[in-house]
């Protein structure tokens, strides 16, 4: 998923579950559950291209920006909603240290636990685009209405 699709969903947690002891690990486990789904993915041949910096910086800032925008909207739970977007989508930030150093083409050596989120990653490519966007309007449709 992008990480556009994973803070929105974050939020969303958020505006069902209102403790942050529970909603904030959920958000975080709703990565993997998303990651698991079909969805899109850069339509690149490698993580170390400019094309593949430019989708990053679009979906990045577009996930920044409905974070901004809960900021400045202030609705109910929104210190909550902006940390459970947060949590939702980072642990994707362990693939920047993977991009960053090239660790990414050295599979074998990575941790298990990166090993299992590349895994759970097995559904994607950039024709799929539409079920990606499909979600994002299904979820940012639920969070405008919940938030509301």
């Amino acid at each position: 998923m992008t990480a556009t699709n994973h803070v929105v969903f974050g939020a969303l947690v958020a505006t069902v579950v209102q403790n942050p002891v529970i909603a904030i690990p959920v958000a975080l486990a709703s990565h993997y559950a998303l990651d698991a789904l079909p969805h899109f993915d850069y339509p690149v041949k490698g993580h170390h291209s400019l094309r593949f910096f430019i989708w990053l910086a679009i979906d990045c800032g577009i996930a920044a920006s409905i974070l901004a925008s809960i900021l400045l909207l202030q609705p109910a739970n929104a210190g909550l909603m902006i940390a459970c977007g947060i949590a939702a989508a980072s642990p994707d930030l362990m693939w920047l240290y993977y991009t960053i150093y090239k660790h990414g083409e050295d599979k074998d050596n990575w941790p298990l636990f990166v090993k299992w989120h590349a895994a759970v990653q097995r559904h994607t490519g950039p024709k799929l685009w539409p079920l990606e966007l499909s979600w994002l309007a299904a979820m940012g449709g639920l969070l405008l209405v919940r938030a509301a």
